[in-house]
């Protein structure tokens, strides 16, 4: 598999941060259970070892400042399905 861009992020420092990395992940499609390993889990995405550390490391950090990062990630999903065009939409 091709590498993909690796996600953008600043450190995960606060609950708005936290949130921000998950956006992240999402956006790059490279969002993943928060309680599993990046490197199980995006492996194939061809990214390099230490960023999947960096992303590892994010990951840890979200569940210092969210209740519930796998809820917080799953609300993020709810909300682009609420926010993508139905299909047949806009035609």
């Amino acid at each position: 598999m091709t590498a993909r861009v690796a996600p953008t992020f600043s450190p995960v420092t606060d609950a708005e941060t936290a949130l921000a990395f998950l956006s992240a992940l999402l956006d790059a499609g490279a969002l993943y259970h928060c309680d599993d390993s990046a490197h199980d889990c995006l492996s194939e995405h061809g990214l390099p070892v230490e960023t999947l550390d960096l992303i590892e490391a994010a990951m840890q950090a979200t569940h210092d400042h969210l209740v519930d990062p796998c809820e917080a990630a799953m609300h993020l999903m709810d909300e682009r399905d609420l926010m993508a065009p139905s299909p047949g939409e806009g035609q």
